[in-house]
């Protein structure tokens, strides 16, 4: 007996696959199909229902004889329209020019430019641009083509582009702070103020209303200049600049500059901080024999960093000098005797109030009485010399009226028709405030305030008991 076996070939569904379509597209059975390995049988089915990503199964049912179906997978990712590309581009300098590079190069990506000249490399590196040309570059991929991003690339810095006036590495081309005092040069005017006329902007002058207090203390940055040279570098504690702008990390800030006295003048413009009527140069120390609020000689600046010659110590940007100040500008009751009666009318905007303010302009008014002079000295130790306050031509103005203060504000002489002579100031208090009657005044300075009642300014200035 003869038996004939006939057999059925054992469904095949093929191997595995993977498909990549793009974001936002349906997955079609023809796709899915011919990403299956191996000889897989046609007129199977896939589940789930077609859509995006996901693993889909392909089964091939079993057929006669057959117990088993065959099934595979095709697993289904979804790529998105390419993204903006990322360019950063290295600023130039005196010594190189700039670069620009793609930091989110993909290499499976292309990289379409606007000018078929530009190219870039396997580091993201772009190259074939000129200088000072803005391109566009964006990102094709087979599911499109991204936004494109702009970007300029200059060449080396030259000429008056290379000005570094804080020498701090990065010319003021690019720097935001020039001169390195804290104070942002957008807030100095960037060039266009020079509040002191001396011929150095704001934005480079480190004293700027030449009151002989350096801005970064009146800017309040005081205490990152922590070798007191009048600005903020890589010589102080403490130093950072995180992103290379030019201004130190510590200074920036969002607030305003201070303004002690809140008469719209930033304080490192400002002559009066705190309008007590005594002018920053004096409550700072520093030496102001016409009387104008500025320290002597202010346009005498042999290293052109705004800091007048009479103040500054360093030759070359910066001070050397820095002021050990023992009374506080911005403070009323230091050096002074508070807040003058009309402090919020300053018709000249030099920050000093018109009560005590004689000239229409910056600065306060240089007295046409020029013979009247004030001996800031005083030794009243019981020789001849120098045991009164002096003050040269007083005799001119009898009407005149002078009334001296300790740094605490408090009045320690007052005087009406002071003559040199039989109205005379010899160190002695008067018992105001909470001094005793016939007290010897300690050694130290004082302020005056001095009208010789002739209509003219109101004179201010320091004077030094020593003993």
């Amino acid at each position: 007996v003869t038996v004939t076996v006939n057999g059925t070939t054992a469904p095949d569904a093929g191997t595995n696959g993977t498909l990549t379509i793009c974001e936002g597209t349906t997955v079609t059975e023809t796709q899915l199909f011919a990403e299956l390995g191996g000889t897989p049988d046609t007129g199977g089915t896939w589940s789930p229902a077609l859509a995006g990503a996901g693993t889909y199964t392909y089964t091939v049912s079993a057929t006669s004889s057959c117990t088993s179906e065959a099934t595979s997978e095709v697993v289904v990712t979804e790529e998105a329209v390419p993204s903006i590309p990322s360019i950063s581009v290295e600023r130039a300098t005196c010594s190189t020019p700039g670069r620009a590079i793609i930091t989110n190069y993909d290499s499976s990506l292309t990289y379409v430019f606007n000018d078929s000249t530009l190219a870039v490399d396997e580091n993201g590196i772009i190259n074939g641009y000129n200088f000072g040309v803005t391109y566009t570059v964006s990102v094709s991929s087979s599911c499109g083509r991204g936004s494109s991003e702009d970007f300029v690339v200059n060449g080396r810095l030259s000429g008056e582009d290379c000005i570094d006036t804080d020498n701090d590495g990065i010319p003021d081309a690019m720097d935001v702070d020039d001169d390195n005092d804290g104070i942002p040069d957008v807030e100095e005017g960037d060039g266009l103020v020079d509040t002191d006329n001396d011929g150095v902007p704001d934005s480079l002058d480190l004293d700027s209303d030449n009151d002989g207090i350096n801005d970064v203390i009146e800017g309040g940055d005081g205490d990152l200049d922590t070798n007191g040279d009048g600005v903020i570098d890589s010589n102080d504690s403490g130093y950072t600049d995180a992103n290379g702008d030019g201004q130190a990390d510590d200074s920036v800030d969002n607030n305003e500059e201070p303004d002690t006295d809140g008469d719209g003048i930033p304080d490192y413009q400002d002559l009066d901080s705190d309008d007590d009527g005594i002018n920053d140069v004096v409550e700072g120390g520093n030496s102001d024999e016409d009387g104008d609020g500025q320290v002597d000689n202010p346009y005498e600046d042999t290293d052109g960093d705004g800091i007048a010659d009479s103040v500054d110590g360093f030759d070359g940007h910066g001070d050397a000098n820095s002021p050990d100040n023992n009374t506080d500008p911005i403070d009323p009751n230091s050096g002074g005797n508070g807040v003058v009666d009309d402090s919020g009318i300053d018709s000249d905007g030099d920050g000093i109030a018109d009560s005590v303010d004689g000239l229409e302009g910056f600065g306060d008014a240089i007295n046409e009485d020029t013979c009247v002079k004030v001996n800031n000295l005083m030794s009243p130790n019981g020789d001849s010399a120098n045991s009164y306050l002096h003050i040269d031509c007083i005799e001119n103005f009898p009407s005149n009226a002078i009334e001296i203060f300790n740094r605490w504000g408090n009045t320690v002489y007052r005087a009406k028709g002071y003559n040199n002579s039989s109205i005379v100031f010899r160190g002695i208090s008067e018992g105001r405030a909470n001094i005793n009657v016939g007290d010897k005044l300690p050694v130290g300075t004082y302020f005056y305030i001095l009208d010789l009642g002739n209509g003219s300014k109101v004179k201010k200035g320091w004077i030094y008991i020593n003993r």
